[in-house]
């Protein structure tokens, strides 16, 4: 329910705000299926997003975006979960509770 909530959310900015100009959900066809929630597209840039509704970061949760890393283009790697500490992996992963994720959103600061 809150991975539905978030590309609600991602939705409304793309079509109201110009966030984006395409966003898609992302998969390997390999059996382990690693995927990644959001992939927004503007021009030749991306920015993956994992969404995630436990309460406590756990490594496993950066599989998908390690997975693309080497994506051409990639600006960002994001995960969002409800609450908790803004936290970045040594990889450059930001994890950021929703409010923080919706900040970035409200004030169009998700592009660097």
């Amino acid at each position: 329910m809150f991975e539905g909530f978030v590309a609600q959310l991602n939705r409304v900015y793309m079509d109201y705000r110009d966030l984006c100009d395409k966003w898609y959900y992302w998969a390997t066809v390999a059996r382990n299926r690693i995927e990644v929630d959001i992939l927004l597209a503007r021009g030749g840039a991306f920015i993956a997003i994992e969404v995630k509704s436990g309460g406590t970061f756990s490594k496993t949760w950066c599989t998908g975006l390690r997975a693309v890393a080497d994506l051409d283009g990639l600006r960002r790697k994001i995960i969002v979960y409800p609450d908790g500490p803004e936290l970045r992996t040594e990889d450059n992963i930001e994890i950021l509770p929703f409010q923080s994720f919706s900040n970035l959103l409200a004030n169009v600061d998700l592009w660097p």
